[in-house]
């Protein structure tokens, strides 16, 4: 299960094309219930859409390293490892949250709201079913930093 988690977390990175040449911007939030008058933001390619808050848990400026390498029986998986404080952060967050939902922004356009299946409990996550170019792509705008 929690590989599960870790896939589906960044999963809604997979197939949104990295715009110009400049960093990408990646963040978690966890979803909340909207308050009166507050604006969903709507999934990327879905119907729904949800509250976020405005606490990031993990943030591009977390990212310490990422890679493209084969694992687990998936090919192009972009691996990424994130600062002790973050980790932490992430790791309070869905355990305190499981059966919530962490939303992923994408350069700023809410990608996926993920259910937390189980807590992770390490520094890191990674991200299948990116084409090869893709992995590439973005291994190379976060580590560009």
């Amino acid at each position: 299960m929690r590989a599960l988690l870790r896939l589906a977390l960044l999963a809604a990175l997979l197939g949104m094309p990295c715009r110009g040449a400049g960093i990408a911007s990646v963040e978690f939030h966890l979803v909340v219930d909207c308050k009166a008058g507050a604006q969903a933001m709507p999934v990327r390619g879905s119907e729904k859409a949800f509250c976020l808050s405005p606490d990031v848990i993990l943030g591009t400026g977390d990212i310490i390293a990422a890679k493209r390498t084969d694992r687990g029986g998936f090919h192009d998986v972009v691996e990424i490892k994130s600062s002790p404080p973050a980790a932490t952060r992430m790791q309070e967050a869905t355990r305190a949250n499981v059966g919530g939902r962490i939303g992923v922004l994408y350069n700023g356009e809410l990608v996926s709201a993920i259910r937390i299946l189980d807590p992770i409990r390490s520094d890191g996550t990674w991200i299948t079913g990116l084409k090869r170019a893709e992995a590439d792509d973005l291994v190379t705008r976060l580590n560009r930093r």
